[in-house]
């Protein structure tokens, strides 16, 4: 708690002497852990300070606030008083034609800079008994009819016949659709997808981020709240990026790609299947070789190749080529872009179940960073091998400074992975980002089932004292504003029963639930920050052993206030800290 008060206490005073240097970005949530690990990564090695923030409000509202979009005009550009919301904006599809031409009018140059490959996937929750050996198989044309509400039951002959008889279930058993609503990458995804695989069951007109549904589905929003429904629901189907799928434990099923082959998508990464779409499209002109050109048609959906995924997204960064006139953030996002695409961080990505982008494409995106133009101000260098004394010059990031909760995570890693030996030079461990080589020792089931277990009791306590926080608030509320009476009693509530409940004055009960609340605030970061650590260990020990897939490393009672856009100072979203 000390460590995280420090921090707090040293970014204040840098914001106030206005050294602290900010970057805030807003798009896609796929790729937002990562986003928040590097955000965390600068925020601790960068030298003078500097403050990175990442909102996970989808790509269509990471392109509406890049754009400094208003609702009165979806293609105004800088309509907004201050212009960009953002600094830089993420999404998993490239910007339609109409607002590339509009920014392009507006003297904005955007820059589309691909970092990472996903691949998209249909997860079921059809109950174990009934699973296929090898799980479930389906095509383009099938799923086109499920999610067009032709096929309704599990029993449809046309699921049945392409399982070669290893599927029996239940007689008329109803297929629970979801789908994704807003407007979300996914959905274009697996739109773009099943036109492209089956165009007379699928046409042109229901491709989009935001579609018309049936009636007969149901609609969910996030990626959290579409896996989360699968997982809760039986004889359900919906779709969601394979590595949120996969590391939430669902069931997912083989597709046919354009080649006639199944597969699943770890199976397909294994054979370079994800980024084989990627090499295919620039290869052959789909994807242009100028971050400054027009990506709209830039799709990678039923490439051709044996083993090639067939719905591959590209996950962009949105860059304003023009830079100049933000003074020091200017330096700082072409730090932050050139990080992204190096071997480092490239290499971070898998840690999230996303693919690096292929050589030749990194070449491209990579031209990104001399286009930026940039005001007369310093810009960032990079020390991983010891600079001595140029590391500790200014506006210079080095793997040598870091984060507590960086070092620790790293040092649990290494002692679940059998790899707990100090460094000869002291214990250099470069961490997320660096170069330690990790080892893949074995794990006891006993160590998996206590860090499953901690995660849960943190959990518990997290929420205990959410319930405690409520309860504090209510005899606040409870007090009238002339405190003619409630006040003595409020004053029992929060727990100061001595003297001072005597005559207590609405502001003695004012000040009473400030310490009280913020008490139980600090205690409830501490348990966040705890179980957020714990959990990450689990999953690391999960990811070594091959046991059950571990829960995600959010905890479950966090609470989120979500803003409908990039906002300026005062606002509390669902920006995140990676730790």
């Amino acid at each position: 708690m000390r460590i995280l008060t420090a921090l707090a206490l040293a970014i204040g005073a840098a914001a106030q002497d206005g050294a602290l240097i900010e970057l805030d970005g807003s798009g896609t949530t796929n790729p937002s852990k990562y986003f928040w690990e590097v955000g965390s990564i600068f925020m601790a090695r960068a030298k003078p300070a500097v403050r990175i923030t990442y909102r996970a409000v989808g790509s269509s509202t990471g392109q509406y606030e890049f754009m400094g979009n208003t609702d009165d005009d979806p293609l105004a550009v800088n309509a907004h008083e201050g212009g960009a919301y953002n600094d830089f904006g993420s999404g998993d599809m490239p910007f339609p034609k109409d607002k590339y031409d509009a920014m392009r009018s507006a003297g904005v140059e955007v820059l589309h800079v691909p970092f990472a490959l996903g691949a998209m996937a249909f997860f079921d929750n059809v109950p174990a008994d009934y699973q296929p050996d090898n799980g479930l198989k389906l095509t383009a044309c099938v799923l086109a009819d499920i999610f067009n509400g032709v096929i309704t039951t599990w029993d449809d002959e046309a699921i049945l016949e392409i399982q070669d008889g290893d599927f029996d279930p239940p007689s008329g058993e109803k297929i629970v659709v979801y789908h994704r609503t807003y407007g979300s990458s996914t959905t274009k995804g697996i739109t773009q997808y099943l036109h492209a695989a089956c165009p007379d069951k699928w046409p042109a007109d229901k491709v989009g981020s935001k579609i018309d549904w049936p009636a007969s589905t149901f609609n969910v929003e996030g990626s959290g709240q579409m896996s989360a429904m699968i997982a809760a629901t039986e004889w359900s189907i919906g779709y969601i990026d394979s590595g949120h799928g996969i590391e939430d434990g669902l069931h997912e099923i083989a597709l046919q790609n354009k080649d006639g082959n199944y597969w699943t998508t770890s199976a397909s990464i294994a054979q370079g299947g994800v980024q084989m779409a990627a090499e295919e499209a620039l290869k052959t002109g789909v994807m242009p070789d100028d971050p400054a050109a027009d990506f709209s048609e830039v799709s990678l959906h039923n490439m051709p190749g044996e083993t090639t995924w067939p719905i591959v997204a590209i996950s962009y960064m949105y860059i304003r080529e023009d830079q100049t006139g933000n003074n020091k953030k200017g330096p700082l996002l072409k730090a932050w872009v050139e990080f992204v695409l190096s071997p480092r961080g490239q290499e971070m990505v898998k840690l999230y179940n996303f693919q690096p982008v292929p050589a030749d494409v990194l070449e491209m995106a990579q031209k990104a960073i001399g286009m930026m133009k940039t005001d007369d101000e310093p810009e960032w260098t990079f020390e991983y091998d010891t600079d001595k004394g140029g590391g500790q010059l200014d506006y210079v990031i080095s793997a040598k400074r870091r984060h507590y909760y960086e070092y620790a995570l790293g040092v649990q890693s290494d002692l679940i992975e059998g790899d707990g030996d100090e460094a000869e030079d002291g214990g250099d461990h470069d961490g997320p980002g660096g170069d330690h080589d990790h080892g893949w020792g074995s794990v006891e089931k006993e160590d998996f089932d206590a860090l499953m277990q901690r995660v849960e009791d943190l959990e518990t306590e997290n929420a205990a004292l959410k319930t405690q926080l409520d309860a504090t608030e209510s005899p606040l509320d409870a007090v009238d504003t002339t405190c003619e009476a409630g006040c003595e009693q409020a004053m029992r509530d929060l727990g100061f029963s001595g003297g001072s409940k005597k005559g207590a004055k609405k502001s003695d009960v004012e000040k009473a639930g400030a310490v009280a609340i913020a008490g139980l605030i600090a205690a409830l970061v501490a348990l966040a920050v705890a179980a957020t650590a714990c959990c990450r260990v689990n999953k690391l020990v999960s990811n070594r052993s091959s046991m059950e897939t571990a829960k995600d490393c959010v905890p479950t009672s966090g609470r989120k206030e979500p803003l409908a856009v990039q906002g300026d100072s005062y606002t509390l979203s669902t920006r995140r800290h990676w730790a």
